[in-house]
């Protein structure tokens, strides 16, 4: 059972038939692309975990997960212990899916974390956000893909109380974290925990413009030691969650004094990580995820040596209706180095500008030596208007 029908679980659940099991959907829109692949399909909110209890036994499934998004993870973890499928934490996915939580148990666990406040009233936000520094983060505590997120320099004017009324207004509780600014360099990335073990992990140099993740690439360009302290940090935060087989996403922050995890997830990345990942690595997180999610344990896995790899969000910097989809021939006649691309959005749709990643088009995926290559290549595609007249 695949939680999720989007465009984004699409990959997944066509990668689950085709390794010949049978596969069932499930989302609250029934015409979700991912319907047309799976076996059959379940109409129901992924975040309503008595609702897809109740599918799950009927069907007797073998194995619950959901792709690239965290709007499923806590369901799938209380499910999956409910019905004793593999890789139940329901705790541990609780606690990262929501960032007060998560900050809570990082500062309760001596982990290194920002300064941060949180809470539901306003008023009480704002008094304790001078406690923070002069550069402060505001957040809802349970919205995903940079949703509801405010960067704010100056806490004297009226931007805070926007902010933070901004924030409310995406958190389905009505709750804001405020976060002090940590310095450093932020990489992000996805690994896979079995029996405990960090069995591979893939860290990539994160690419982030107006708090949105324009793409990433691969290798970091991180040194030995620095690679090892983000891999121990990882390791050491799971342990102390009580998760030990699944995916995880994660963001952080790494520094000469700390290396600090913004976010993580018990799932694999959107914004096209997983296809990075495949290309520079060798390494299929969603194949992996699939045998996991069905009690399979992957052995240790070793990332393939090779050139560097880049990817790109596409989006919008306007909102229109979407009209172009260049083919991967007619991307690789603007850049030769592209290798594969992928779209979230159908002919026609409308979508929005690209102020948060749920607004993404897709994304494009091509060889990069380095950084300056990376930068080069990301300026040419951005030259590409996808949006109609």
């Amino acid at each position: 059972m695949v939680l999720g029908a989007g465009p984004s679980q699409v990959p997944g659940i066509v990668k689950a038939v085709a390794g010949g099991h049978r596969v069932v959907s499930v989302d609250p829109f029934p015409h979700s692309p991912g319907h047309a692949f799976a076996h059959a399909s379940v109409r129901c909110d992924t975040r309503d975990v008595a609702a897809v209890l109740e599918a799950a036994s009927a069907l007797q499934v073998d194995g619950l997960c959901t792709f690239r998004s965290d709007v499923a993870t806590v369901t799938v973890h209380r499910v999956r212990e409910r019905l004793g499928l593999p890789g139940g934490y329901p705790d541990a996915a609780e606690i990262m899916s929501r960032k007060d939580l998560f900050r809570q148990f990082q500062q309760a666990s001596f982990l290194p974390c920002p300064g941060f406040v949180h809470g539901v009233d306003p008023v009480a936000l704002s008094r304790r956000a001078w406690t923070l520094g002069r550069v402060v983060f505001c957040k809802p505590v349970d919205n995903c893909g940079s949703r509801g997120i405010t960067r704010i320099e100056n806490l004297s004017d009226a931007g805070l109380d926007a902010a933070i009324a901004h924030a409310r207004a995406l958190s389905r509780t009505a709750a804001v974290c405020l976060e002090e600014r940590i310095p450093g360099i932020e990489v992000g990335g996805d690994a896979l925990l079995a029996d405990g073990a960090l069995a591979f992990a893939a860290i990539t140099r994160k690419c982030v413009d107006s708090l949105v993740v324009r793409g990433h690439r691969l290798p970091a360009d991180l040194d030995e030691a620095d690679t090892s302290r983000v891999e121990a940090a990882l390791a050491s935060a799971c342990a102390m969650l009580g998760y030990r087989d699944g995916p995880l996403n994660f963001d952080v922050m790494v520094s000469d004094d700390a290396v600090t995890i913004i976010e993580m997830s018990p799932r694999n990345g959107g914004n096209g990580l997983t296809d990075l990942i495949r290309h520079a690595c060798g390494v299929d997180v969603e194949q992996l995820l699939i045998d996991l999610a069905l009690g399979r344990r992957p052995a240790t896995l070793r990332p393939a040596a090779g050139n560097g790899f880049g990817v790109v969000v596409l989006g919008a910097p306007r909102a229109g209706r979407v009209a172009r989809f260049p083919t991967l021939r007619e991307w690789q006649q603007l850049c030769p180095n592209v290798v594969e691309v992928f779209y979230a959005r159908r002919p026609g749709e409308h979508t929005e500008a690209l102020v948060h990643n749920g607004n993404a088009i897709g994304h494009v995926v091509f060889r990069c030596a380095d950084a300056e290559e990376f930068d080069r290549t990301r300026g040419e595609l951005a030259r590409v208007d996808l949006l109609g007249p």
